[in-house]
């Protein structure tokens, strides 16, 4: 009877044991289902945010290209007789980035803004993409472009309608504009003109 009582003994310490293995087995799977769980709830958020900054990213792009291509056409307009030429904010994802290709429209034919045209054409798209880009930031200062000679490249013919094409469109932004220029047409379509002349060295203002 000692030895069955011990043999029970033992055998119920191995009982004890395997439904203590048993009983944490089944709190791991509890504590893992659980787990997953907030981990599928953590993905979905995750996902769910991801998805609403794209689409936020790209309305953003969408009001860019807009505003962009919007201004920076209008001024290629006012210059250049025929309209020729529209202007065009792409939006490109490269290697995981999104990138912007600047490109002009002409007759249905995307060509670099940059290099493939004349430049006088570079000269406006340079200088409207400049007050494009100044004219969506914010603060309570006043914006300030200083330009030098801004249309050098421009034929002569096309100097006035460049002149006053940034007159009006510096007026509609709310830009100041502050430009050294040797055309005539620049004192007729300023607000207010300075005459520097250098007189034995020194620069005057008049």
């Amino acid at each position: 009877m000692a030895s069955e009582s011990k043999e029970l003994q033992t055998i119920r310490r191995l009982l004890e044991q395997r439904k203590g293995a048993r009983d944490k087995v089944k709190r791991d799977l509890k504590d893992s289902i659980r787990e997953k769980k907030r981990r599928q709830l953590q993905l979905y958020q995750t996902e769910n945010a991801l998805e609403i900054s794209k689409q936020v990213g790209l309305k953003t792009q969408q009001e860019l290209e807009y505003h962009i291509s919007n201004l920076v056409s209008a001024a290629l307009s006012s210059v250049f007789p025929g309209n020729p030429y529209k202007f065009r904010a792409l939006f490109i994802e490269r290697r995981g980035k999104t990138e912007c290709d600047l490109m002009l429209e002409r007759d249905g034919e995307l060509i670099n803004a940059m290099t493939a045209a004349g430049g006088g054409v570079v000269d406006i798209t340079s200088l409207a993409l400049r007050i494009a880009s100044l004219s969506m930031k914010s603060g309570r200062i006043r914006p300030v472009l200083f330009l030098d000679e801004p249309f050098k490249h421009l034929s002569i013919d096309l100097q006035e309608q460049a002149e006053q094409m940034l007159h009006e469109l510096a007026s509609k932004v709310s830009i100041q504009v502050i430009c050294n220029s040797h055309a005539a047409s620049a004192i007729e379509n300023t607000d207010k003109a300075f005459q520097v002349k250098i007189r034995n060295g020194v620069s005057e203002i008049n």
